[in-house]
């Protein structure tokens, strides 16, 4: 499923891998993002556990996170208490899910959270 989902997402452009997301997409995404407000609003109703897991870069090594602190802290104030952060080292937004190390230490946090909420 990662070559499907690489071939699907991903697209060579001199030479570099770049990824394919439609423009009028990714700034819909981006202004509903961009909405504070509203975001702030559904976290503020969220009442079952969180976990965040975020990439250590962003889509590209040395690029900044594309989940910031800023971003993280201002989750942490509309959620309940307890809100869980992890931010693995050595990924991108890509191989955080993609690709080892990311894939297997999502994978075991996710089995650990889970089991500390009872599921």
């Amino acid at each position: 499923w990662v070559e499907d989902y690489l071939a699907y997402d991903v697209g060579r452009e001199d030479g570099m891998l770049r990824p394919k997301a439609a423009e009028p997409g990714v700034r819909t995404d981006f202004a509903d993002m961009g909405d504070r407000e509203a975001a702030e609003r559904r976290l503020r109703s969220v009442s079952a556990p969180l976990m965040i897991v975020r990439a250590e870069s962003g889509l590209a090594p040395d690029e900044p996170p594309v989940l910031s602190e800023a971003a993280v802290d201002r989750i942490r104030r509309c959620c309940v208490p307890g809100v869980v952060d992890h931010v693995v080292a050595e990924t991108t937004h890509y191989t955080i899910a993609l690709a080892d190390p990311g894939a297997s230490t999502v994978a075991e946090l996710l089995v650990d959270f889970a089991a500390r909420c009872g599921v």
